[in-house]
């Protein structure tokens, strides 16, 4: 028999995830961040330019972004935080600065991993 890890009782609360309707024949559904429109010829070239390239690993520590960056705004890379979207930044600030017994207020229902 396999187990499984436990979680915790407020993971367990969470109501289960219910996918609202899917989009009707020939629109889009945009809460889903779909797009009625095919996508642009420069990002079709990006992505066929990219397929000779997925047997790499992807540059993890941003070096190419956060040099970018820094070029552009005057300052060091060190000063810079880079992720998958403002909650991974932020759970990443929270990580380093939160200890146990701290409180964290979230919003309720976000976009949150």
């Amino acid at each position: 028999m396999v187990k499984h890890p436990l979680s915790r009782q407020a993971l367990k609360d969470i109501p289960a995830y219910r996918a609202g309707r899917p989009a009707s024949e020939g629109s889009a559904k945009l809460s889903s961040n779909e797009n009625p429109f095919p996508p642009l010829a420069g990002v079709e070239a990006a992505i066929a330019d990219a397929a000779g390239e997925v047997n790499r690993y992807p540059d993890f520590g941003s070096a190419r972004l956060l040099t970018a960056l820094s070029d552009r705004l005057g300052v060091d890379p060190d000063e810079i935080a880079v992720g998958t979207g403002s909650v991974a930044v932020l759970v990443q600030a929270m990580t380093a600065m939160v200890q146990a017994g701290d409180e964290v207020v979230i919003p309720w229902r976000s976009l949150q991993a």
